[in-house]
């Protein structure tokens, strides 16, 4: 059985503190932040919408409770800082309370940068009622509690020896390593084009089932079998009417003025012929489709589905003006697809927002899980040239000759929470970060373990060196050699900044420097 130390308060808070406070901050900003993709640009009216509209709302019993226990430990932590510093009296609940809600009010401005979180003025609230009762807790029961986390922590360091301790980094550095190559390799067999469906028809303006219409211009659109590369982009965006350099690679070229058939200029698809009960508009801008007149081929678009197939790369353009802003359903632009639910690709609009969805063997028939968004860029009734390209698992969108910001590419990270539940497009970055932390973090405790079980400052500085190195270096060159992509020194230096930041920040939160002596550290 292990004895410890009966530590005095004093020396209690000077070993833990740091500790419990950091610690109980980093789970804050872990969960409160995710999924750490800062996009999102309201303006004030939309922030201030976003906070009245869900102080109106009434909360679940849920998201009130686990508010204030989330803020709890950090409330527990400023109180041993408040002790330690000797800050404690009359002032201490309104101290507590007002850091609380401080802390709580700045992340939750914050998290009006991401688009899939909702901040509250009601979360504000129970945060710093939260961090109050942490304080509350400390003033009952805090030496009990701080004893019991130092004999944990005492139990675990005995028992995590320098031999344990290299066998644990060195296993868990393999299983890990298993487990994202064989998500790396996963990847690449369900993000291929294979499942496309040969029988779907094309249709601009709505679905082949007529219920989920659009109304808006449609100019032109193109499509090849490969992702054009930037000095094709720079002559689709210069030139009014696209013309591509690889032309063997053109699949279809279809021109939309006033007409009641359209052909493929290249002559590989079928023609688009109006559908519904009125007569179609024609103008400058192209022709309009509605409710009442949409474009359907009556013939599958057997030829593009198998090019596309054969070499699992696309590039199409559409010419587009939206005639209202605010349409939903998604309301369909251009499809390959025989209803709402099964498609091989569909360009849509959400309110001001273009949808792309794409069937793959992972984002299933309707290709929603999951779906391309890019936000606000259907807010104008301007006609818009818009390129979508797929190559190597990284769908890219251009408008008007400028990439959007974000790109969609399944990750080891998003693949792994997938079997977890439906996976959403803003999220992706998180799910990256999160499946980083869930290698790294096990990974650095057992490296901080075994590098302070070293007596020797040379052996320290030397393990330490090759201790972050190694797995920085390690797990991209897997993942690039597995994926069969070149090496990506970008996760290369996530891996490195990862491994070196969490190794230093468990030294600090668990092996404080120098010791507690007479009332003070040295």
């Amino acid at each position: 059985m292990i004895k410890t130390k009966a530590y005095t308060l004093d020396e209690l808070l000077y070993r833990l503190t740091n500790f419990i406070l950091v610690g109980s901050l980093l789970c804050i900003l872990a969960i409160v932040l995710f999924p750490y993709d800062f996009f999102f640009r309201p303006t004030l009216k939309e922030t201030y919408d976003r906070f009245i509209m869900l102080w109106l709302e009434l909360p679940f019993f849920t998201d009130l409770s686990l508010n204030i226990i989330l803020f709890l430990p950090f409330g527990f932590g400023l109180s041993c800082l408040f002790r330690k510093r000797k800050k404690s009296g009359k002032l201490f609940p309104s101290l507590l309370a007002i850091t609380g809600l401080s802390i709580s009010f700045i992340l939750e401005m914050l998290q009006t940068l991401l688009p899939s979180r909702f901040p509250s003025i009601i979360d504000i609230l129970m945060n710093g009622f939260g961090t109050l009762i942490g304080g509350i807790i400390f003033q009952l029961w805090g030496l009990r509690i701080l004893r019991a986390i130092n004999e944990l922590l005492a139990k675990i360091k005995m028992w995590l020896s320098p031999k344990r301790s290299l066998i644990l980094f060195i296993i868990y550095m393999g299983l890990t390593l298993l487990l994202s190559g064989y998500l790396q390799i996963t990847i690449r067999a369900i993000t291929k084009l294979s499942n496309w469906d040969v029988n779907f028809p094309l249709v601009i303006g709505n679905e082949y089932s007529g219920d989920r219409p659009w109304n808006g211009y449609i100019f032109e659109i193109f499509m090849t079998d490969h992702a054009i590369n930037a000095n094709e982009l720079k002559q689709v965006f210069s030139n009014r009417m696209p013309c591509v350099q690889r032309a063997e690679n053109l699949i279809a070229s279809y021109c939309f003025i006033n007409g009641q058939v359209f052909n493929d200029r290249i002559g590989n698809l079928p023609s688009f012929k109006w559908q519904g009960n009125t007569s179609p508009t024609a103008s400058g801008r192209g022709v309009l489709v509605n409710q009442q007149s949409w474009l359907e081929t009556n013939e599958p678009a057997t030829g593009l589905t198998e090019k596309i197939k054969a070499t699992s790369e696309f590039t199409i353009l559409v010419y587009i003006a939206t005639n209202d802003i605010n349409q939903t359903g998604p309301a369909r632009i251009f499809s390959n697809s025989k209803d709402p639910y099964h498609r091989n690709f569909t360009i849509a609009q959400e309110g001001a927002d273009l949808v792309f969805r794409m069937r793959t063997p992972f984002s299933g028939l309707n290709g929603s899980s999951p779906q391309f968004i890019a936000r606000n860029v259907l807010n104008d009734r301007a006609l818009h040239k818009i390129v979508i390209t797929y190559k190597n698992n990284s769908l890219k969108l251009y408008i008007d000759g400028e990439q959007y910001p974000r790109f969609l590419q399944i990750t080891p990270g998003a693949l792994f929470f997938s079997y977890f539940g439906s996976l959403f497009f803003f999220d992706m970055i998180g799910y990256s970060l999160v499946f980083y932390g869930v290698i790294f973090i096990p990974l650095c405790l057992f490296f901080v373990s075994l590098i302070n079980s070293l007596t020797k400052k040379n052996q320290k500085y030397i393990t330490c060196g090759i201790g972050i190195l190694l797995p920085a270096l390690t797990y991209p060159l897997v993942w690039s050699f597995l994926g069969k992509q070149a090496v990506n020194f970008k996760n290369m230096g996530v891996c490195l900044g990862l491994m070196a930041s969490f190794v230093f920040l468990f030294q600090f939160l668990l092996f404080p420097a120098g010791s507690y002596k007479n009332g003070r550290s040295t």
